[in-house]
Parts: C-alpha cells; structure tokens; sequence
C-alpha cells in the first residue's frame, strides 16, 4: 500500500533528543549522511534523524515511535529514506485494546 505524505526532517546534532529550530534539515541536506552513496538512508544512517509526526512531534527514525489514543496502539517504524525520489518507508503495526478504549 502506498500514501501521499509530507513530514519534515531534522538532525539531532547536539545529541539532546530534542529538536531544535536550527536543526530542522531540507531534503537534500540529508544525502551528506549517505555513507555508502546509494541513494538510501538505513540502519545506521538513520541514527540522529528525525522526522514530525503531527505538529510538533519528533520521531526517531533510528528506533520504532509509540502512539497509542482510544484503544489503539500503532508502532511506527522507519525502515529506509529513498533520497532519489524522497519516498520514506514505514511500518505501521496497529493493535485495538478494547478495555482501553
């Protein structure tokens, strides 16, 4: 399955957990932490990038991102930034919690 998104990127170069006005990255600027010039950040490449996750929220790309509201629990995961055509594939695994509803 495939959807239209858009997010914002940002890099955690002072290593704080949270993102900064002045860490908050263009696209492009993300092909510098291409290690192995593939065009694809990975793995490690993902270390110290995050994406927004509604307004405001910072997600780890590096580590799966927990939201959980009204019963549901969704564990989001980045699995690769494609930078040749911008594409960010994820892992969505949503689970309902009836007594949590």
């Amino acid at each position: 399955m495939s959807i239209t998104i858009q997010t914002r990127f940002a890099v955690d170069r002072n290593q704080n957990r949270k993102i900064e006005p002045d860490e908050i990255v263009k696209f492009a600027e993300l092909s510098a932490l291409d290690e192995n010039k593939d065009q694809i950040l990975e793995g490690t490449e993902l270390t110290g990038i995050h994406y927004e996750y509604g307004k405001d929220v910072w997600a780890p790309a590096d580590a799966p991102h927990v939201e959980a509201e009204q019963g549901v629990a969704c564990t989001i995961k980045v699995q690769r930034i494609r930078l040749e055509d911008g594409g960010l594939d994820l892992n969505i695994n949503c689970n309902y919690f009836p007594r949590l509803a």
